[in-house]
């Protein structure tokens, strides 16, 4: 299945893997909003919704991007979080989003778009 024209959010405050995720999602057709490092920006293009579907570091520039989790959940849009954090707590603060760990294996981090993005 095919992720061409899928408008992914990039949440990322780390500029060299905010680069990378850009230029590998680009390189599958993906069309990247952002990327964006930090909270305030990214709720700021949650209320702009102009994405299918987000993908979240938790630790941000300005703070865990819990806000931003949570501002996705209450507008119905699906994301994913990208992170090297702990994933058994995350796995209980949002039980029905996907994880993908850091070192980021991007055909697992695309699957998990095509799933969230229903493609």
């Amino acid at each position: 299945m095919s992720l061409t024209r899928l408008r992914v959010l990039v949440v990322e405050d780390e500029f060299l893997i905010a680069l990378h995720l850009q230029c590998e999602l680009e390189e599958v057709g993906v069309e990247v909003v952002g990327p964006t490092a930090t909270v305030r920006d990214a709720l700021r293009l949650v209320e702009e919704g102009s994405f299918d579907v987000a993908t979240l570091d938790v630790a941000l520039k300005d703070g865990p991007s819990f806000p931003v989790a949570d501002a996705l959940q209450s507008a119905s849009k699906p994301f994913l979080f990208v992170t090297s954090h702990n994933i058994v707590e995350l796995a209980q603060a949002y039980p029905t989003v996907v994880t993908v760990p850091k070192p980021i294996l991007f055909s697992r981090l695309f699957a998990a778009l095509r799933l969230k993005a229903g493609r």
